[in-house]
């Protein structure tokens, strides 16, 4: 970017700017920024889809949209400062407090995940030196009690590393649901589960545990989420539990599904935190878009909400609704919009565009960039607290599988099988003071 502001300082041109500063770049961003120039170039006000720009990486979205803005409107001189320099300095200060949250995550959570990992390697080893030690054990080992203590300890490992590798993305890019899960919830089975699906409070509350996580779909398929995995669960432990009595057969598979279900559902609630924390970085994302339109020439409140729904991926619902109602010459569509919100970040950027449909665009914006610094600032303090407490978290569960490795399969049984043979001895030694 600053590369970016140099040449244009030379050529004037934001497109040559681009141009020039792609050549002295290197990698996936020198692709990236040729597909920027070749965007600029085609046309500048078509919009920012998914398939044409990627919605994660939202630096990048930024500065496509400052750069389509400099060509739609002009640099806008403010005296001899030039408004799209000034705008590419504060996206570069967003950029570093990105970089500078990445790697704290990086250093935070660096060798956790091979932490959690290494444990399951050595089962055959614990299970070789406890039945060395104690012959006993080799029965506890070979029988249904060992075998399922296993598999669950593979099973804590599979979702301690998964849950590492979640817990280290910081940009709140995991809310989303991914493509695969997309694929297998648009397929038959899981259109014929919807539309069998009764309707009424169970749908209506479903469906709100989804829109907490950032998903708007039909509460069907949080029903479907969760007992897909539950069944999943239920016939692994069937698998393992088989030949035993039909009791306990029985009590296993339904203890297994339901906890299939509620690990689903801790899923889902952790889809929501995660969007919870990526609240912030889209306001202070919204907040770059409205300074850098908000002295453009002939610039309307509509084409200002059209261009931050492009931008917004939490808020674009929100947005977008808003955005037709107000094209529709609704009064209220602003005024609703703040009703139905909760963030308060986001609320008082809001109002601010309310006040503007009486004062102006700049004069409602004027002092939003000294708010911007103590907001930026404000949000990497409690950044650099969330990271701290999901570090110790995340140190928590990365030594799950050593505690069920060593407590579950090595030291309990081998206390168990010690208490049995104390208890066997001591009844030899009463038999012997009978006789």
């Amino acid at each position: 970017m600053s590369n970016v502001c140099y040449e244009f300082e030379l050529s004037k041109s934001v497109t040559e700017a681009v141009y020039l500063s792609t050549e002295k770049t290197n990698g996936q961003l020198r692709r990236r920024l040729e597909r920027i120039g070749r965007i600029l170039e085609e046309d500048t006000e078509q919009e920012l889809t998914e398939v044409r720009f990627p919605r994660y990486l939202k630096q990048l979205k930024l500065f496509l949209i400052q750069c389509r803005n400099a060509i739609m409107y002009g640099s806008g001189k403010k005296g001899k400062e030039s408004v799209f320099v000034r705008n590419m300095t504060e996206l570069r200060r967003d950029v570093l407090n990105e970089c500078l949250k990445r790697e704290q995550a990086s250093f935070l959570f660096a060798g956790l995940g091979f932490v959690s990992a290494v444990p399951v390697l050595f089962l055959s080893l614990v299970k070789s030196w406890g039945s060395g030690n104690m012959p006993e054990l080799l029965t506890f080992y070979n029988g249904t009690a060992g075998k399922a203590i296993a598999v669950v300890t593979i099973l804590v490992t599979i979702i301690c590393y998964v849950f590492l590798s979640l817990v280290r993305k910081v940009d709140g890019s995991m809310y989303r649901r991914p493509w695969v899960v997309s694929a297998f919830f648009e397929s038959r089975p899981a259109e014929y589960f919807s539309n069998v699906f009764p309707k009424g409070r169970a749908e209506n509350w479903a469906r709100k545990q989804l829109e907490a996580a950032g998903i708007y779909r039909k509460g069907s398929e949080y029903v479907l989420a969760c007992g897909t995995c539950g069944i999943l669960l239920s016939l692994l432990v069937f698998l393992i539990v088989r030949g035993e009595r039909p009791g306990i057969v029985t009590g296993s598979s339904i203890g297994a599904f339901l906890l299939g279900g509620m690990g689903m559902m801790g899923f889902y609630r952790y889809l929501a935190y995660l969007k919870n924390i990526g609240v912030n970085g889209e306001v202070l994302g919204l907040q770059s878009i409205i300074l850098m339109l908000f002295e453009a020439p002939n610039m309307t409140i509509s084409k200002l909400l059209e261009t931050m729904e492009e931008y917004a991926v939490i808020f674009r619902r929100d947005l977008l609704s808003c955005a037709d109602r107000y094209a529709a010459e609704e009064g209220d569509a602003l005024q609703r919009l703040i009703g139905t919100t909760a963030y308060s970040e986001f609320k008082r950027l809001l109002h601010r565009l309310h006040i503007s449909e009486r004062l102006g665009l700049f004069h409602a914006f004027s002092e939003l960039s000294a708010d911007r610094q103590y907001f930026r600032e404000q949000q990497r303090m409690d950044t650099e607290q969330e990271l701290k407490k999901r570090a110790a978290n995340a140190q928590v569960v990365a030594f799950l599988p050593m505690f069920f490795l060593l407590f579950a399969y090595l030291i309990i049984p081998f206390l168990v099988a010690s208490l049995s043979q104390m208890s066997k001895i001591f009844s030899e030694m009463n038999q012997m003071k009978m006789f």
